[in-house]
């Protein structure tokens, strides 16, 4: 016979239990180190058929969590939910893996019942023991361990649960505690993806010097150039009450641009003709954003006062937030892995307190520890001494046992603690391999801790890095883009070559109708990035306002082969064909993209303007509503329903979408003229000369804005302000025919027919294919106009 093994029977001096018990766990242990390997080398179908064979033998919520793990990895959300459904007692790592997979599969009920459901249990009979006025939010926040599986990073899944099912109030509140943008305290400074969110959510008043603990010199430089812009002003160029835009009729290019509309009906003798073409060529055609970007900052230039006040520093330097002592060491307790809890598939796992992970707010304001705090740049040690203290309302929870409930079974947040005994005897079982510490006492783990964070002062490097991205991106959110694009140059060489940052400075060119430098700085986006598929939507539009076919057919071609699956690659070969005029074949291509992506809102938008070139107006609705069910601050799509209910005579409709678009992007002067022309329209003509006024000022070479406001001033038999107007477009665009008929009509109202004459005879020279027109205004240039309609454009 061969040796004996572990599965005999059990020796007379052995108990029977015991051995058995024993043996589970010893196995166990194997397994999990088998898996935690091939997982870390990402021999993912290994790793499953090794668990699979683990939970054959030991069935615990360990080995079905590694099962479910090696499916999600594998990119099988759908076989993980089915393993977890199994786990009879889960913890905060069977938790939060069930919801990633229930977000994945869009189901978002499901996800945020898995994060929620043991805090609310929790907060339950916290409720029932105290008589707290703490709100669940502030309770999960200063609990200690946070109650929310993996802290921080739960509260950004939660976030974005809540942001898909369309609560988005809801989804900024979970960003903001994942932030925690308070001056007292952060939860995890590192986590820019929750700041993101809140930047294309519209969140206007995030503070990236509070959020991130530092302030770069460079924003107080941005400020103070804004602050003498605004003062340098003059009086009356300084915001104009009531916001618009104008329905330019002849609009253009289509990737999130405004459509070619047709006039106000109350306005309109001379065919369709190239006012708008002469501001496309000198860049000032409608920038149709395909971006959602939140917005909602208002029009006057205003000194900023959306960050903080900030103290004396020496100029080019960063400091340290002062009023913030706890966001260094938070960010270094992030960086030195000590605030997220290690999960079980992590092949070196340290056998530590669970406890000590998650930690609230209490526990970076410990006195001694906040003065040895490292500055890197400016701020003396001393000065930390003074910083401000946390409200007592965040201190409440320095002894976690005062918050913890009676019932055990409702004790949730040590992400590694089962509820049964026996699953608590196979995880210690499972840690207590060679090489791994014995837990120590709380004063020998802080001093390790201390020793640890003290590797990673350059963390402050770190951090002031994402505060001039943060508030660059910010800006770029709230469409300042020349103050957006200031950051981003202040942001050293090696970062700013980068695609992300370069595709910001495309946006933010685009968004200036820049479209030569956009097309710079997305074309070295995709030499320095070539497997970036983020940001070529963007640059295909750019192509499209430039006209530029070959250079947008090439790009299709490369973006396809590349990478077939994915929606962007499709975008791009639909923007293709809609610049070659054919509309049916770009539908095809944007569905396909809608396909690999149904909530690409920018293809839902590019869908909808495809289908108002051929004038199919009840499927363009729905395209626009479904991105703006996606994306409600994508103005593009607002701005795709004000022109089709413009075209269609209903005013009030318009002005209503035309008025949302603006209120996202008001620094808009094309929305603004469409919104001036709908008011117009609408019967609200001093109104439309407010909003045409505004944006003129926004963009003063923006003819279209005083053609508008010259043509409301004919209507009101105004016609000397009609003629001042006119003459300043005459000056801005002297090749349009349009405008010269147009300063006819009116030189024939003010009785001065030679005049009028020779306007005539220049729109006659510069625009011969409408000579019928123009010829019959000369032969009824003695013939009185009391009534005529004399807005011809």
């Amino acid at each position: 016979m061969g040796a004996p093994t572990a599965f005999m029977k059990a020796t007379p001096h052995q108990h029977p239990n015991h051995a058995m018990a024993s043996s589970e766990a010893d196995l166990e242990a194997t397994y999990t180190s088998l898996v935690q390997q091939y997982l870390q080398v990402m021999c993912f179908d290994n790793a499953t058929f090794l668990a699979e064979r683990m939970v054959a033998s030991c069935k615990t919520t360990n080995s079905l969590y590694l099962l479910a793990i090696c499916h999600y990895r594998s990119s099988s959300p759908q076989r993980a939910l089915m393993v977890l459904d199994d786990v009879k007692n889960h913890n905060a790592s069977t938790k939060y893996l069930t919801a990633k997979c229930c977000y994945d599969l869009e189901q978002y009920g499901r996800a945020e019942e898995a994060l929620l459901e043991h805090a609310r249990k929790q907060f339950k009979v916290y409720k029932l023991h105290t008589a707290s006025p703490l709100t669940m939010d502030e309770w999960i926040v200063q609990t200690s361990p946070t109650p929310i599986p993996n802290g921080a990073v739960g509260l950004y899944l939660l976030g974005n649960t809540c942001r898909r099912s369309n609560r988005k109030r809801r989804a900024m509140d979970y960003y903001r505690m994942s932030l925690q943008d308070e001056p007292i305290f952060q939860l995890d400074p590192l986590l820019w993806t929750s700041y993101e969110a809140l930047c294309e959510m519209g969140a206007v008043d995030i503070d990236p010097t509070s959020v991130f603990g530092v302030r770069p010199a460079e924003i107080d430089k941005i400020q103070e150039s804004v602050a003498k812009a605004s003062n340098n002003m003059p009086l009356q160029e300084k915001s104009i009450s009531s916001p618009s835009f104008n329905l330019s009729q002849h609009q253009t290019p289509k990737p999130l641009q405004s459509i070619q509309l047709g006039t106000p009906a109350s306005a309109s003798s001379l065919p369709q003709t190239s006012l708008f073409q002469t501001a496309q060529k000198s860049g000032v055609t409608p920038n149709q954003l395909q971006f959602e970007t939140p917005n909602l900052t208002p029009i006057p230039t205003v000194q900023d006062h959306s960050f903080a006040t900030q103290p004396q520093s020496t100029q080019g330097v960063a400091f340290v937030d002062l009023a913030n002592p706890g966001t260094i060491r938070r960010a270094k307790q992030v960086a030195a892995r000590l605030y997220y809890a290690p999960s079980p598939e992590s092949p070196n796992s340290v056998n530590r307190d669970a406890s000590r992970f998650l930690r609230g707010r209490s526990v970076l304001f410990d006195t001694s520890s906040i003065s040895e705090t490292p500055l890197r740049r400016g701020g003396r040690p001393s000065e930390l001494s003074t910083a401000r203290k946390p409200r007592a309302l965040f201190m409440a929870s320095e002894n976690k046992q005062s918050n913890k409930p009676e019932d055990e079974n409702v004790n949730f947040g040590e992400d590694q603690q089962l509820s049964s005994h026996k699953d608590e005897e196979h995880d210690k079982s499972i840690m207590d391999t060679p090489g791994l510490e014995k837990e120590s006492s709380p004063d020998v783990e802080d001093e390790k801790e201390e020793e640890i964070m003290n590797h990673h002062n350059n963390v402050e490097q770190i951090l002031e890095l994402l505060c001039l991205l943060g508030a660059g991106y910010w800006r770029l959110c709230q469409y300042r883009c020349r103050e957006s694009l200031q950051l981003f140059d202040a942001i050293p060489l090696s970062q700013h070559n980068t695609g992300w940052v370069l595709n910001q400075e495309g946006r933010a060119y685009f968004e200036m109708a820049d479209y030569q430098n956009a097309q710079r700085s997305l074309e070295l986006m995709q030499k320095l990035e070539p497997h970036r598929m983020t940001g070529l939507g963007l640059l295909s539009t750019v192509l499209w306002q430039l006209k530029k076919e070959v250079e947008v057919a090439h790009l299709a071609q490369k973006a396809v082969d590349f990478d077939r699956l994915s929606p962007e690659a499709w975008c791009v070969v639909g923007n293709c064909f809609s610049l070659q005029k054919e509309h049916e074949t770009a539908l095809v291509f944007f569905g396909r993209s809608l396909q690999l992506d149904p909530s690409f809102t920018y293809t839902h938008t590019l869908s909808g303007y495809e289908y108002m070139a051929n004038e199919d107006f009840d499927k363009a609705i729905a395209c626009f509503r479904n991105a703006v069910r996606l994306d409600e601050r994508h103005y593009n799509a607002w701005y795709g329903l004000g022109a089709i209910y413009h075209r269609q005579e209903k005013y009030d409709l318009a002005e209503y979408h035309f008025q949302r678009a603006v209120s996202i992007n008001p620094q808009s002067s094309v929305l603004r003229c469409n919104l001036g022309m709908s008011q117009y329209s609408n019967g609200k003509a001093m109104q439309a000369l407010d909003t045409l006024a505004e944006a003129f000022r926004l963009d003063p070479h923006n003819p279209q804005a005083r053609f508008q406001r010259a043509t409301i001033y004919l209507a009101l038999n105004r016609p000397q302000e009609a003629l001042k107007e006119l003459e300043r477009v005459r000056d801005a665009a002297p090749r349009e025919a349009t405008v010269h008929f147009a300063m006819g009509k009116v030189l024939k109202r003010l009785g001065r027919p030679e005049q009028a004459m020779r306007c005539f005879l220049t729109a006659l020279d510069l625009d011969p294919k409408d000579n019928q027109l123009i010829k019959s205004a000369m032969d009824k240039l003695d013939e009185p106009d009391v009534d005529e309609e004399v807005a011809a454009f």
